[in-house]
């Protein structure tokens, strides 16, 4: 059911980016469209995280998640000692995901992370946060 709420919160979002440049006379090709996601979320959530990429996908959106930004980084540093790249890659797969989520269209954040208030903070002071909205939203 989150998935599917999810799917349908960016689909208004995307219908308003649409609505905006046809009101601007502006070609609608040109509108900005969320066409993927990404999830951060503990790896112990992965689970769920798969059957909320499944729901997601039915909706027409792409998403990833740790799991697949880790298949990419081993492929990536394939030539980095194992005992270095296990030691350190759980911080690195945080920052990196912490980066993704900063530079996103919008961001659901939990309310009840230190994490996500990190993640928070940096998209208010770039000022691209008035799109975000709690992960709260979204739960049945």
């Amino acid at each position: 059911a989150i998935g599917k709420n999810v799917g349908g919160h960016l689909q208004i979002i995307n219908d308003l980016f649409l609505d905006d440049f046809k009101k601007q006379n502006m070609d609608i090709h040109l509108a900005p469209q969320i066409k993927a996601v990404y999830i951060a979320a503990p790896p112990k959530e992965a689970e769920n995280i798969s059957l909320m990429k499944s729901v997601l996908f039915d909706l027409g959106f792409k998403a990833h998640f740790g799991d697949d930004l880790r298949r990419f980084l081993e492929k990536r540093y394939k030539l980095c000692p194992e005992s270095v790249f296990d030691d350190q890659i759980h911080d690195f797969l945080s920052l990196v995901e912490m980066e993704l989520c900063s530079r996103s269209k919008v961001f659901i954040y939990s309310g009840a992370s230190s994490w996500s208030r990190n993640v928070n903070m940096e998209r208010q002071v770039r000022r691209v946060h008035l799109l975000d909205v709690s992960n709260e939203k979204f739960l049945d």
